[in-house]
């Protein structure tokens, strides 16, 4: 049993890296995090971690998304100018409303700093305005933000403190010349159709976010175009999610060079990316006690949110003198195509103040409940992924001693510190079947389609699963929303039948969909292959481009960024 990774492709990491030590001794510039060498690849990226569940699906998209989007004078307003490739958006960035609990933060100074900072998560003034936090505010919210806990979980409430979004230390900085990212991608047999035409930096940092009602650290990192005029106007925003890496500190994304280049290349297209670490993964001082809460919808989404809050309230010299709209897309793959779609969900309630444009999610294990069931009664490479799944979520939702129930031993006792004992797991000594693994019950009812019905685990995997959860989807978003929902043809890590089954149940749910599965792709390449779709897809989306939705899934397909030679 090994947990599988959802990362880049090995030999693109290997060529980033190559790049990486190549521009470094032709610059000059130190490239390595501290305390590595340059040019090597953090501990994070030899992980063999990976998403969730197994056989037959994945892909990504992405495509030229050239779009920015300004902020104008006059506050309290957006238009989209679909004449121009540039959209642009009001100022809604400088006020922040009066509702909600992230607004009314007890003692807090929104005034922001003379520098456009804000140390407060208030509204921040100055050169690159952006508005106080909004959590919540309005009945329908608050029924959520107020009694959040699912599963049996100790009851909480989301704090609405404006200490959220609030940049705490930096980290690596880091120059980018996309026009070799371009060619390294060629050499794994992916095509860019519209290549990104902007050189870039990174700086990590990192900020407050919350965790079951309290307060938390985390880090990300920010990707943003040097070589805009000084005129230029704000950029818009990709929240950009990785996905599996890791389960426990020091092994997230943002010190990893493949993620740090796939950042670098959507900011090459003229946005500001985010890319955060997601809690219990992060540098920086950022250790937490508890395991990274894989697969939780509602923690990721909202440490994602805070995110994209506190790379706008970072000082603008650490963002290239850069601006930040406040409209974004989502783009995420594997585990963060799972986190894409639970920040669709969770958005409207947590970060009212912010306009979420549309969502790109390549081989997503969204239908979680039926990948559990599946990889619990076959033993595939998704197996290992559920079950660290499965152990994470007992700590997140207060049921470790619940564990013995799931499990045969010795695994209730050794699972849990074997996976966060590194970033990269052994195999060594795990199951190599199912009864080595499982209770005979737990193996029946998901063989019988009924682990649905046994708590708290069954509880676990529907309260995740994005058509199952109990969480309504509030329907806040303009007509020209959507979302690109991308699958692989020959996933062996995400059943995509499983997906294709839960895709037309969203459709059934009226949620704004479109569906791609890349013919031929397997988990890693689809994400890849798909990248000109994609990158398409979320520049429609800041253009204000009619969506329609597409429905039931459709036969796979050539995706674009397939390279023919």
């Amino acid at each position: 049993m090994t947990i599988e990774e959802s990362a880049s492709p090995r030999n693109f990491a290997r060529a980033v890296s190559a790049f990486a030590l190549s521009t470094s001794l032709a610059c000059g510039d130190d490239v390595a995090g501290e305390g590595e060498t340059a040019g090597s690849t953090s501990s994070a990226t030899t992980t063999t971690t990976g998403n969730a569940t197994d056989p037959s699906t994945g892909a990504t998209t992405a495509n030229s998304a050239t779009s920015q989007s300004a902020t104008s004078e006059s506050a309290d307003s957006t238009t989209t100018d679909s004449e121009t490739s540039d959209s642009e958006t009001s100022d809604s960035t400088s006020s922040g409303s009066t509702s909600g609990r992230g607004s009314s933060g007890a003692g807090s100074d929104s005034s922001g700093s003379e520098s456009g900072g804000d140390e407060t998560g208030g509204a921040v003034e100055g050169p690159c305005p952006f508005p106080a936090i909004e959590i919540a505010g309005t009945p329908e919210t608050d029924a959520l933000a107020d009694a959040p806990a699912r599963c049996g979980a100790p009851e909480y409430s989301w704090l609405g403190t404006n200490q959220l979004g609030t940049v705490g230390a930096l980290g690596l900085e880091e120059e980018i010349n996309v026009d070799i990212i371009t060619l390294l991608l060629l050499t794994e047999g992916v095509l860019l159709t519209d290549p990104p035409d902007h050189d870039v930096a990174l700086q990590q940092f990192s900020y407050m976010t919350q965790d079951r009602g309290e307060l938390v650290e985390a880090t990300a990192l920010v990707a943003f175009p040097t070589d805009l005029p000084d005129d230029a106007p704000p950029n818009d925003v990709i929240l950009w999610l990785h996905g599996t890496t890791g389960l426990t500190d020091g092994c997230g994304a943002t010190e990893t060079q493949e993620y740090q280049a796939a950042a670098s290349l959507f900011a090459g297209y003229g946005y500001t990316v985010v890319m955060p670490d997601y809690i219990g993964l992060g540098f920086l001082g950022t250790e937490t006690d508890d395991p990274h809460p894989y697969l939780v919808g509602e923690a990721t989404a909202i440490a994602s949110l805070d995110a994209v809050r506190a790379a706008a309230r970072l000082d603008p010299a650490d963002r290239g003198d850069t601006c930040m709209t406040t409209r974004f897309a989502v783009f995420g793959g594997s585990q963060g195509g799972h986190a894409a779609l639970w920040v669709d969900r969770i958005a409207p309630y947590y970060a009212r103040e912010l306009e979420m444009v549309g969502v790109v999610a390549t081989v997503p294990p969204a239908a979680l409940l039926r990948q559990t069931e599946f990889v619990f009664s076959n033993f595939v490479s998704g197996t290992g992924n559920l079950t660290a799944a499965m152990v994470a979520m007992s700590s997140w939702y207060g049921a470790e001693d619940q564990l013995g129930s799931l499990f045969v031993d010795p695994w209730p006792a050794q699972l849990p510190p074997l996976l966060v004992s590194g970033c990269d797991i052994d195999p060594d000594g795990l199951p190599t079947d199912l009864p080595g693994l499982l209770q005979p019950d737990i193996i029946a009812a998901a063989g019988a389609g009924t682990l649905g019905d046994v708590d708290p685990w069954g509880c676990f995997a529907r309260e995740n699963d994005i058509g199952a959860t109990s969480v309504p989807r509030l329907d806040t978003y303009p007509d020209s929303y959507g979302v690109l929902f991308v699958t692989a043809e020959d996933d062996s890590l995400v059943n995509t039948g499983i997906e294709r089954i839960g895709y037309d149940e969203l459709c059934d749910g009226e949620m704004p969909l479109a569906y791609l599965e890349c013919e031929g792709a397997n988990h890693q390449q689809a994400s890849f292959f798909a990248l000109p779709e994609a990158l398409e897809f979320i520049e429609d989306r800041f253009d204000g481009a009619p969506f329609a939705s597409v429905c039931p899934a459709t036969a796979p397909q050539g995706c674009e960024g397939e390279s023919p030679f």
